[in-house]
């Protein structure tokens, strides 16, 4: 497992090779010989998560209730499965879609388009000190319309974006929206 996400960083790296030295802590988790999804790991785990796009331009957003902000969907992966598998089940959870797909940008579409590493607050009440996610993002494309997606929990809302319109609310999103226009907006 920890050779398959190693070739996915180096992969990774040879489209963008400005983020070396900010992935370091990641090569640094990826040495380490346990489970890298491990959510109890308080060295930091890989998450996956999704800048899903429609064929407006727009990105799909949530509202995480948790941390009062707007996201990305997406989350930890469960036991036996890859981020990019993880990715497309929490799609679905938490948009209401029948169906995602990952788009392909280069030649693996396991390579996420995006890797960020961000802090987690520490939560108390379940047992989580202060921790790194390494977020493995990728672009999603949603199969049919959102249905309602009932309780979540987390979720509190779910809306589609346009670039430009409300910035506050893409900060979660931004470097990926950059990459994307340095690509000419297509993938």
């Amino acid at each position: 497992m920890h050779a398959t996400y190693s070739a996915l960083v180096d992969t990774y790296l040879r489209h963008f090779p400005d983020e070396a030295t900010a992935l370091d802590s990641l090569r640094q988790r990826l040495a380490i010989p346990d489970d890298p999804h491990d959510r109890t790991t308080m060295a930091g785990h890989i998450t996956g998560s999704g800048i899903i796009l429609d064929e407006q331009g727009r990105v799909l957003l949530i509202f995480h209730e948790v941390l009062q902000r707007w996201l990305q969907p997406g989350g930890h992966v469960e036991a036996g499965e890859w981020a990019w598998q993880g990715v497309l089940r929490e799609m679905c959870e938490e948009t209401g879609a029948a169906t995602a797909r990952i788009i392909p940008w280069c030649e693996d579409e396991r390579v996420p388009f995006d890797i960020d590493i961000h802090p987690i607050p520490a939560r108390p009440s379940k047992g989580e000190a202060l921790h790194l996610h390494f977020d493995f993002r990728y672009l999603v494309r949603l199969e049919g319309q959102l249905a309602d997606r009932g309780p979540e929990g987390e979720v509190g809302d779910v809306r589609w974006f346009t670039p430009g319109e409300d910035e506050g609310r893409l900060v979660c999103v931004a470097a990926a929206m950059e990459k994307l226009a340095r690509r000419g907006g297509t993938v």
